[in-house]
C-alpha cells in the first residue's frame, strides 16, 4: 500500500505548559533562563517538523507560549490547568482529522520520524511512540476515544488502552525525551 503524505495530514497537538516553567527536573544542572531557552528551542524545532505534516495546535495557559504560537501561525487551545491528561482531550477534541499528541521535549526529532508515524498510522490504528524510559512521547488516533493517561511508566498503560488497535513504533527521534539531567547529559554527549 501507497501512502500519499499530502493527503495524510495530521492535526498536531503539542501540550506545552510553559517556557519559563519548563524543564524543572533540570534545576540541579540548568538555570531558570536556561531551561526557558531550551524549553523554547526544542519546542520550536519540534512545531517546525510537524507543521512540514499538518496542522499544529498548542495546548497551553502560559501567554509566553500562546504569543510564541501565534507569531508561527500555529493554532491555540486555551488549557485550563488540570494537567498533562486533560490538556491532551482538548486537544483531541478539537482536531479535524487524525490527531497526534506530540511532545516538545525530542532533541532528535526528524522529518523522516514523523513520516514513519505518519505511514503507520493508517486506518483505525493508534500510534505510540515509547521513549527510552517508559514513557510516551506521541499518540496518534482518530476519533476522540482515547483515555491518556501520562505519568512515570505512561507507555504500558497507553498501550493497554489501545488494546488490539495499537501499533508500536520505536525510533530514535521520538525514544529521547528532556526529562532528568541524565537526558540532558546524554544529548550533550552526543552533540559534542
Amino acid at each position: 500500500m501507497v501512502i500519499c503524505l499530502e493527503e495524510a495530514a495530521v492535526d498536531f497537538i503539542l501540550p506545552i505548559r510553559s517556557f519559563s516553567k519548563g524543564f524543572e527536573r533540570l534545576a540541579s544542572v540548568a538555570s531558570s533562563d536556561e531551561r526557558g531557552d531550551l524549553a523554547k528551542k526544542l519546542a520550536g524545532t519540534v512545531a517546525s517538523i510537524a507543521a512540514s505534516h499538518g496542522s499544529v495546535t498548542c495546548v497551553t495557559a502560559d501567554s509566553a507560549v500562546v504569543d510564541w504560537a501565534n507569531s508561527h501561525g500555529y493554532g491555540v487551545i486555551k488549557d485550563p490547568g488540570r494537567g498533562l491528561n486533560e490538556a491532551c482531550r482538548l486537544g483531541i477534541d478539537a482536531a479535524e482529522s487524525r490527531w497526534a499528541v506530540l511532545h516538545a521535549d525530542l532533541p532528535y526529532l526528524s522529518s523522516a520520524d514523523v513520516e514513519d508515524v505518519i505511514r503507520a498510522g493508517t486506518g483505525d490504528v493508534v500510534v505510540l511512540c515509547p521513549t527510552h524510559d517508559g514513557g510516551t512521547s506521541l499518540i496518534s488516533g482518530t476519533g476522540p476515544q482515547f483515555e491518556f493517561s501520562y505519568g512515570v511508566g505512561s507507555f504500558h498503560r497507553h498501550l493497554a488502552g489501545a488494546s488490539a488497535r495499537a501499533r508500536v513504533v520505536v525510533l530514535r527521534g521520538f525514544a529521547l525525551d528532556l526529562d532528568t539531567p541524565y537526558d540532558l547529559e546524554r544529548w550533550a554527549e552526543r552533540e559534542r
